[in-house]
């Protein structure tokens, strides 16, 4: 079976974010999706709707600071039996699915490269890592690059760990009925606007900015670059990564 994972830098959760969210997990855009950057909302209870899984808690360092982090995992009630084990920290969440894990994280833009190797050390071992890396490489990115030694960072990172970057695929992605009907019954308003405007493919874009997916495991992995536009989610990462898992399952779902 395929396991559709997500994520996105939502930029802070509202209520009409993580509605139309689950509505996308509920058309069968995702199985598993990671939200960062959440700001840890106190205006409603996003963790009582039965797709909210985990939600990570505040960096005791970075509390005084100016309002960001949070990630919060979505996990439809048809794959949650697959999940054997998380681990949590401030800047990531990892999941075992079923004896792979996977590991979504929201990296600062202002962490030296001791403090991503303590972040990333934190963690068992891992065969995904994904999420906003907040680095931008030369000959992939449409924009100015990011410093060289941030990039050569991640290069030696890769290198060394034995980790490959996921290129995106461009095929395209149909809209099918299903989708609609999602879109038009949502209880979000940025979906539900979107029934009379919606085309036959979903919009991708070519190339990943500040967003990645990085692999290890020898699975072939199918990576789209969905624009948040098409959903009314207006943010400066204009993009959910979305990744079919193949998983040998023998577990009952």
């Amino acid at each position: 079976m395929n396991v559709k994972v997500g994520y996105l830098n939502v930029e802070g959760l509202r209520r009409d974010k993580h509605q139309a969210c689950c509505s996308l997990m509920d058309c069968g855009l995702f199985d598993v999706l990671f939200l960062s950057e959440t700001w840890f909302p106190k205006t409603y209870n996003f963790m009582s709707h039965p797709y909210s899984f985990l939600h990570s808690t505040p960096d005791k360092v970075q509390k005084n600071s100016r309002q960001s982090g949070g990630i919060l995992v979505l996990v439809s009630l048809r794959i949650r039996p697959l999940i054997r084990s998380h681990h949590v920290t401030p800047y990531g969440i990892l999941l075992d699915l079923d004896g792979t894990n996977i590991l979504g994280v929201y990296l600062p833009p202002s962490f030296s490269p001791r403090q991503l190797d303590s972040i990333l050390g934190a963690f068992p071992k891992y065969s995904l890592l994904f999420g906003d890396l907040n680095v931008r490489f030369k000959n992939i990115t449409a924009k100015a690059p990011s410093p060289r030694p941030l990039q050569q960072y991640w290069h030696d990172w890769l290198d060394c760990n034995g980790f490959s970057m996921v290129a995106p695929d461009m095929l395209p992605l149909p809209i099918d009925q299903g989708h609609r009907n999602a879109f038009r019954a949502s209880h979000s308003v940025l979906l539900s606007s979107l029934s009379p405007t919606v085309g036959e493919f979903f919009e991708s874009f070519p190339n990943c900015e500040l967003d990645h997916l990085f692999q290890s495991h020898p699975i072939v992995l199918q990576l789209r670059l969905l624009n948040t536009k098409q959903f009314n989610l207006k943010t400066v990462h204009p993009y959910f990564l979305q990744f079919r898992i193949p998983l040998a399952t023998s577990s009952e779902l």
